[in-house]
């Protein structure tokens, strides 16, 4: 069946998160910390630089290529350099790299490979054992390098690890709760989906969004909550549905937004812890409800998981294949190289 191998790993990715049972130190050099990444790696850098951010340590993301191009602009302001790569052979990662080692700076690698050209340049390295796809969406490479990074980033600010058990046991019930969220959305036509996101989930949002394109060839789009009245909100219509990644810190302002949406006409998709929706908040239809034992900062491998299991039920209802999806390869080369 087409999608079979990438439905797998959506359903048993929680077993790559078990193998983490062993909380590693933190980073041995300190900040501020550059994360990097190319694609979907990316959106981990954008979430362990906000988690980083949230805790006080100095950090920020950018795409790897960034680094690769302006070196003279990244160089002047960053100490750790803090490279993602599940294959730990992406171009853009080996180059800048290796550029940032030949000037002596400090590098970390992490990555779903230990025999890789990433981590032999790298000078500490973290491997998310068991987190490789095989294939070219990444899923559980994806969770598990978050579960990882998160982690880390808490030890070295000094704080404890959230235990994986408390993700890993919430895990089949929201997996649950997604399938039945996309028999909901199934029944009407999608024209196009909207997922919102900010400071730990913007990343999620980002994430989700390449999994429905990469998957479904579908139109999909994330915005920072609050920015998508800023213009964005302008062409929804009922035929579209919006993804709303609640944060309890957040809850006053996304409440809010979430009914100015439903006066605008597109299903509204909130995932979000329980507490956020409390139902005197007057919340209906599907929902994602996150558990409450789990704190948002560390709660974004399951956050992601109806957005992964959307995006292969979309591909799907548009005639896709998400084992196989058109035009993409599971490492990108530089032409140059």
């Amino acid at each position: 069946m087409a999608g079979e191998y990438v439905y797998a790993l959506i359903r048993d990715q929680v077993q790559a998160w078990e193998g983490l049972h062993t909380i590693p130190a933190g980073f041995s050099t300190p900040g501020p910390y550059l994360f990097l990444g190319s694609g979907t790696s990316h959106y981990l850098a954008k979430v362990a630089s906000a988690k980083a951010t949230s805790i006080g340590l100095l950090a920020q993301a950018a795409p790897t290529s960034e680094l690769l191009m302006d070196p003279e602009v990244w160089t002047r302001h960053f100490k750790t350099f803090v490279f993602i790569s599940r294959s730990g052979a992406t171009s853009e990662a080996v180059a800048a790299a290796k550029l940032l080692r030949d000037r002596g700076r400090s590098v970390i690698a992490i990555s779903s490979h230990r025999d890789s050209p990433l981590p032999q340049i790298a000078n500490e390295v973290f491997i998310a054992e068991g987190s490789e796809d095989d294939t070219v969406v990444m899923i559980r490479s994806f969770t598990t390098m978050l579960l990882l990074l998160q982690n880390l980033v808490s030890v070295t600010g000094g704080l404890k690890p959230h235990p994986v058990q408390a993700l890993t046991k919430a895990f089949a019930d929201v997996f649950q709760q997604s399938k039945a969220m996309t028999e909901t959305l199934t029944q009407h036509p999608v024209r196009r989906a909207y997922v919102l996101g900010g400071g730990v989930r913007q990343g999620i949002a980002d994430e989700g969004v390449l999994k429905m394109q990469e998957m479904a060839g579908a139109m999909a789009l994330a915005f920072n909550p609050l920015e998508f009245r800023h213009g964005p909100w302008g062409s929804i219509t009922e035929d579209d549905v919006v993804f709303l990644l609640g944060q309890r810190r957040r809850a006053t302002y996304e409440h809010a937004l979430l009914n100015d949406l439903r006066q605008r006409g597109p299903r509204v998709i909130p995932i979000a812890p329980n507490a956020w929706l409390d139902p005197q908040f007057g919340h209906h239809g599907a929902v994602v409800a996150l558990p409450d034992a789990v704190a948002d900062s560390d709660c974004g491998p399951l956050a992601v998981v109806p957005l992964q299991v959307w995006a292969w039920r979309w591909a799907l209802v548009n005639g896709e294949n998400p084992d196989a999806p058109r035009n993409l390869t599971r490492v990108v080369v530089l032409k140059n190289e």
